[in-house]
């Protein structure tokens, strides 16, 4: 029953992208590691809910490196005030969740963010922790993430940057190996946007 409400959910977000193609990647499926040779892909559809509300979605390939990291490349695209973004990030996850013990982790990640009125490179650390339950109907994967660093921005002669940070709290559902569902809530902290989003991973 969850399982089918989420999807109306993600559903929902779809078809409003569709009316109205800002753009920002959420964490999303950053905490769930790819083993290696493995690879992910995900769709993440987003409302921003500050700096003028918009729409976005975007595209995100996870490839498992090694042992410790991962490797994910994202593009997307939205409305509101911001328009286009594309980047990357590399995975290390240094205390896997195995057991009791959560897991633990650090994103180093870099995007291109285009704007109506700022276009920035934000590089950002995205320390994060994480830990999978079985619930009988399957198993939900709860984390919190707080992405912290600077947006530099593009096009400008005095090469001006801005101190970034948010909180991002959000968990992943999975009843098969397949497939994996993340809704996600982003708290603004320092010059970034709160947002709400949903996806879906499908691993292979």
């Amino acid at each position: 029953m969850f399982k089918s409400a989420l999807r109306r959910l993600l559903g929902g977000f779809a078809l409003a992208l569709s009316i109205t193609p800002s753009a920002h990647a959420g964490v999303l499926n950053l905490p769930n590691f790819v083993e290696v040779g493995a690879w992910g892909f995900a769709v993440e559809p987003q409302i921003t809910l500050t700096s003028g509300a918009g729409l976005s979605g975007t595209g995100k390939f996870t490839y498992g490196l090694n042992e410790l990291s991962n490797l994910q490349l994202g593009v997307g695209t939205g409305s509101g005030p911001k328009q286009f973004h594309a980047g990357g990030a590399l995975t290390f996850d240094f205390v896997p969740d195995v057991e009791s013990q959560p897991g633990l982790g650090v994103a180093l990640q870099a995007y291109y963010q285009k704007g109506a009125l700022l276009n920035q490179v934000e590089l950002t650390a995205i320390p994060y922790l994480h830990k999978e339950f079985d619930t009988g109907a399957g198993k939900v994967d709860p984390f919190l993430a707080l992405p912290i660093g600077f947006g530099f921005e593009v096009g400008q002669s005095s090469n001006q940057y801005t101190p970034i940070s948010l909180a991002s709290v959000g968990a992943t559902f999975r009843s098969d190996e397949a497939f994996r569902y993340t809704i996600e809530l982003g708290i603004a902290i320092n010059n970034t946007d709160s947002y709400v989003s949903g996806g879906v991973t499908y691993r292979h």
